[in-house]
């Protein structure tokens, strides 16, 4: 009688088992990256939300995106259909937005001349497939963690004013942690364009991107944000400042790269202009090609380059 009891309590307690294992959320996002450390990515975009749709017809159906996200539960996925979107939009749920092309065309989203375009606060959002533009200021803004944007371009224009140029960003990731932009170009023109600004920001992942800026400034701007991945992207120069421990790899740099008050930095197998080093500590270059000139002020370097 005791053991049929343990039997049967047995199978029960293994049913509530598997029944608590599937209904939680699939875990995607675990990598090699040095960064990574198996962090949790995009977990909600594995859960059975509903769809919503912008630019069709039938049920779920919204005529601006803004409205389609207002209307949405975190999880739930928003599909966009190619048209030109003249809208300021704030992500403050955990939702998918995903672009249908046309004839080869991304979906256009187009911020004007206000603060942003896009401007993400929530976790765990995802951006794929679209076309988002700027005249001036931020054309997306991130202060939010576990992101995703993917196969997009990001476009900032900034204004010419008073014989000068307004500096624009064409992403700027403010505490943004676990953020991932994949397969992107990311441009901001002008004479101060700056095409990417991460502030305080760490455990980011950049990979296989463009990124280019105006002439004036470097296109990736890095402040006070440690232990972030660069891979595969063609950047137009870097001004990296007070960030410790990032990992550079497989880039081509068009522009000038400069770390200044900055420790335990890696860069691996790239490609460079030109790169100027000061009071850095503790950088390693490796299996680097330089076309230009090295520029080197700074203590307990590691290099091994061409």
């Amino acid at each position: 009688m005791l053991i049929k009891m343990v039997g049967r309590w047995g199978r029960l307690l293994a049913a509530i088992i598997f029944l608590i294992f599937i209904s939680q959320p699939v875990l995607v996002g675990v990598n090699s990256y040095p960064h990574s450390k198996g962090y949790i990515f995009g977990a909600s975009y594995m859960q059975n939300g509903k769809t919503l749709y912008v630019g069709g017809n039938g049920p779920n159906n919204y005529t601006s995106i803004q409205d389609a996200i207002n209307a949405a539960n975190d999880g739930d996925t928003i599909i966009v259909f190619y048209n030109h979107y003249y809208e300021n939009i704030t992500i403050d749920k955990a939702v998918h937005l995903i672009g249908v092309e046309r004839d080869g065309k991304k979906p256009v989203v187009d911020g004007g001349e206000s603060e942003f375009t896009i401007n993400i606060v929530a976790d765990n959002c995802t951006i794929k497939n679209f076309v988002i533009t700027m005249n001036d200021s931020i054309t997306v803004k991130i202060s939010s963690s576990f992101n995703l944007i993917e196969n997009c371009y990001l476009l900032n224009l900034p204004k010419e004013e008073n014989g000068g140029w307004t500096c624009g960003y064409a992403l700027m990731l403010i505490h943004s942690h676990h953020t991932r932009i994949f397969n992107s170009t990311i441009e901001s023109k002008g004479g101060c364009g700056i095409a990417i600004k991460m502030y305080r920001s760490a455990e980011n992942i950049i990979s296989n991107n463009m990124i280019s800026g105006g002439p004036d400034y470097e296109a990736l701007w890095v402040i006070e944000s440690p232990n972030n991945s660069f891979y595969s992207n063609r950047i137009d120069g870097i001004e990296c400042e007070s960030s410790n421990g990032n990992f550079f790899r497989n880039n081509v740099f068009t522009s000038c790269v400069r770390i200044h008050g900055s420790k335990n930095n890696v860069f691996e197998n790239n490609r460079f202009r030109s790169m100027v080093l000061y009071y850095t500590v503790n950088l390693t270059l490796r299996n680097n090609i330089f076309n230009g000139s090295l520029d080197i002020n700074g203590d307990k370097l590691i290099y091994y380059n061409t």
